[in-house]
């Protein structure tokens, strides 16, 4: 009897606590991982080429939980000059990016994706008709994230069902040892025994 009270308090413990376990993993990932959307946000101000005018502020646009897909930041920018694929890409290695393709001839512009430390940028140039300029778009998302979402979660659900039947499995031996004081004080009561 005692080893299945102390089971059935472990188990009992250790569900809720694996669920609470991922639920804060959840919640660091979101907050403590993940890049915010004003980091975002500076990140699409800042690869904005010299000689472009801003025309929209970085913006968020996306979904959130229970999707478990975090919004992108866009922004779009507009310059006299012709587009320059190349030179885009060499600024962006200049400021510590890893540019990992560059589609010098997309239909119908031209584009070049990097990325930084968790963070994936992809910048189109877009010539405008009769030789007026270029126009730029900008749309920076959440890239793969160390811990991974996944593995974070799992590993708060794991922990939580550990430290929630270790405790159970007190509890219960703690109950059962209280039981077990009542059980002899009656049997003393009743029989005499000592």
């Amino acid at each position: 009897m005692s080893a299945a009270l102390r089971t059935a308090v472990a188990v009992a413990l250790a569900l809720p606590a694996a669920a609470l376990g991922g639920v804060v993993a959840a919640a660091a990932h979101y907050t403590l991982v993940q890049p915010s959307d004003d980091e975002l946000r500076a990140v699409a101000a800042a690869v904005v080429p010299e000689g472009f005018a801003v025309l929209e502020p970085p913006t968020v646009d996306g979904a959130w939980a229970p999707a478990f897909f975090r919004g992108q930041v866009f922004s779009h920018a507009r310059s006299g000059a012709a587009p320059d694929v190349e030179g885009l890409a060499a600024s962006l290695t200049g400021a510590g990016w890893e540019v990992t393709q560059v589609e010098p001839e997309a239909d119908p512009g031209q584009e070049v994706r990097a990325r930084r430390g968790g963070v994936e940028v992809v910048v189109h140039l877009d010539p405008r008709p009769a030789s007026r300029g270029t126009d730029l778009g900008v749309s920076v998302r959440r890239g793969e994230q160390t811990p991974s979402y996944p593995v974070l979660v799992g590993a708060g659900a794991v922990l939580g069902a550990a430290g929630g039947a270790v405790s159970g499995a007190r509890l219960g031996g703690r109950l059962r040892t209280r039981r077990q004081r009542a059980h002899a004080a009656r049997r003393r009561r009743t029989y005499g025994e000592a």
